[in-house]
């Protein structure tokens, strides 16, 4: 072989190598870059998510408003398939500007350092602390905007798509404008579900009142009362959200002649009442996604759930109470027990007269861990010489309001060292008194006497007062207090409060020493000491705010006295008798 053909032949062999050398060195090239512009953005998402924001990028991969596993943006590897498996130990700043593919790259051999969150500052001066690009070549954007707003703009702001739109006849459009505009009026129209209460029997109001002290968010529930007999409808029209219907609930639309004893009538008359199918008004008046609450008193309440099937209302119906008795007869509750149970309802007992019903407990659960104290001593162990000073009301007199008002007025900003008990009926009615003003000016507890109801079971007057209880405790709730105390009068039924210590576990404060009557020797300007009050060691004072100017006489004694005065939780030294006796022990 000649010299030239060997020469050409090792031309052509390293023009060849020269070109394979080429050509690897371009793709190690492009897939270096290739593989960085994946870590910037893995970064990017990492980092983002490391201010907090994750769940915005969530919202940002949507279809037809069902969230994604994570932020897809076509790269494979990128996408979380759980959120909890993000790890913020990991991430590393990002650049909002250029949608977080120029990141500072960590196998750079220039120097770190670390920022006070704990992300990396790379010490080329590429970025701030913030994550911000500070190369000139990109304007800095503010601190406070991040990537997140950049998404949450493209959220607001979709891109609108161009639609062929088709021809249609004019009178074709008309017709469809005027059934678009009639389904927007019903879309707008659409009623949003609705707590409902229906009370069906009685003649008094008892059974909303029952209902309105202790059911659960009973505030937000409309209620109704088919109520036949008119002359009882006037004693329902306090009632906040409520409607009478002056109908008897029944199965079928009809009327009958009953014998009826109106209010203030001397006798019973034979009237024409007129009669409601209840089924048909549970249809016409409630929905399906309404939580309707539904109590029936009737000697028909069979037919009545007969029909309510029969009629497919049922479905209307969330929870149903009877009114035949928490204490009826088994004789008399077995045939009402078993057409419920095939009818596969869950019902409840209702009990006006003993002013309860049976899942009271389930939805009213007690709320203090530890037993009732009976409290007729107040002292601190270490100063014998502070005592407490206790306002009470027990008719909610205009005198208390001013008194509550004047003190208030007195201390505007700071919590005096009183403690103040007033009645159920001032809570419950007391619209004329700043709730959050007495709050913040005393240490608020309950007022209690059973005169009223003296002549009742110990049963009801036991229920009685923790009815009023559950709806005094709610009422302390929506100011962030806890009512834990009550003072008694003097006719408290002991065995009532007794119970209510041992089963609710409130403490009953007792006894003392009122001092109502040195108003006059304030008035005259007289001084007042501690042994004008006749107080004995550890004995606490009381003040009827119902007492005209009393509230002069309580003014000067938190002035003359305000070191030595204690609030009841103050206390240390208590008299408590046992849970099931009056036997007294000091509680140390």
């Amino acid at each position: 072989m000649s010299l030239k053909v060997i020469s050409g032949y090792r031309h052509i062999l390293f023009l060849s190598l020269l070109l394979m050398t080429m050509s690897v060195s371009y793709f190690l090239f492009t897939e270096h870059t290739k593989w960085q512009d994946l870590k910037g953005v893995a970064q990017s998402w990492r980092a983002f998510a490391k201010r907090g924001d994750r769940n915005s990028m969530f919202k940002y991969n949507t279809l037809d408003g069902e969230k994604a596993n994570g932020p897809d943006f076509g790269i494979p590897g990128v996408v979380k398939n759980n959120k909890n498996d993000f790890n913020p130990a990991e991430h590393s700043t990002d650049n909002p500007n250029t949608g977080g593919l120029l990141v500072a790259d960590d196998t750079n051999d220039t120097k770190q350092t670390k920022c006070p969150n704990g992300s990396v500052y790379f010490s080329n001066d590429l970025y701030d602390c913030d994550g911000i690009m500070k190369d000139a070549r990109f304007k800095p954007k503010n601190k406070n905007n991040t990537f997140k707003d950049e998404i949450d703009q493209e959220m607001s702001s979709p891109p609108t798509l161009k639609l062929k739109q088709p021809t249609i006849q004019s009178n074709v459009k008309q017709s469809n404008g005027h059934n678009s505009a009639k389904n927007n009026n019903k879309r707008e129209t659409k009623k949003e579900p609705k707590n409902i209460f229906v009370n069906c029997g009685g003649t008094f109001p008892k059974t909303l009142e029952l209902f309105l002290d202790t059911y659960p968010k009973s505030p937000s529930y409309s209620t109704y009362t088919f109520l036949p007999e008119n002359s009882y409808a006037v004693m329902y029209s306090y009632l906040p959200n409520h409607t009478v219907i002056p109908f008897e609930a029944s199965f079928k639309n009809s009327s009958k002649n009953v014998d009826v004893k109106a209010f203030g009538a001397d006798a019973e008359t034979t009237q024409t009442i007129q009669e409601k199918d209840l089924a048909a008004w549970l249809k016409a008046n409630t929905n399906e996604e309404d939580f309707v609450v539904l109590r029936v008193d009737s000697e028909d309440e069979i037919k009545i759930l007969e029909h309510v099937v029969k009629r497919n209302s049922m479905k209307f119906i969330d929870k149903y109470y009877t009114a035949r008795g928490i204490n009826g007869s088994k004789q008399e509750l077995k045939p009402l027990m078993e057409t419920m149970r095939q009818m596969k309802l869950k019902a409840f007992k209702w009990d006006n007269d003993m002013e309860t019903y049976s899942d009271f407990f389930l939805l009213n659960p007690n709320h203090i861990p530890v037993p009732g104290k009976r409290i007729t001593l107040c002292q601190q162990k270490e100063d014998d010489e502070k005592f407490a000073l206790f306002l009470y009301s027990p008719s909610a007199s205009l005198n208390s309001i001013k008194a509550i008002n004047l003190l208030h007025n007195f201390s505007p900003k700071d919590r005096l060292q009183l403690t103040i008990f007033l009645r159920y009926e001032v809570f419950k009615f007391g619209s004329f008194i700043n709730m959050k003003s007495l709050f913040s000016t005393f240490h608020v507890g309950l007022y209690y006497d059973s005169e009223g109801s003296m002549q009742a079971t110990d049963g009801v007057q036991y229920n009685q007062l923790r009815n009023k209880l559950v709806f005094v405790r709610r009422l302390f709730g929506q100011f962030d207090q806890t009512l834990q105390y009550i003072l008694t009068g003097n006719n408290t039924n002991e065995k009532v409060v007794a119970r209510i210590r041992k089963n609710l576990h409130y403490s009953f404060v007792q006894g003392g020493t009122d001092i109502s009557h040195l108003t006059e020797k304030t008035l005259a300007g007289r001084t007042v000491s501690i042994d004008d009050t006749g107080k004995a060691k550890g004995d606490f004072l009381l003040v009827n705010i119902d007492t005209i100017n009393a509230e002069y006489l309580v003014l000067y004694m938190v002035r003359r006295f305000a070191p030595w005065l204690l609030t009841i939780p103050e206390c240390d030294v208590t008299r408590s008798g046992s849970l099931l006796n009056n036997k007294d022990a000091v509680v140390l």
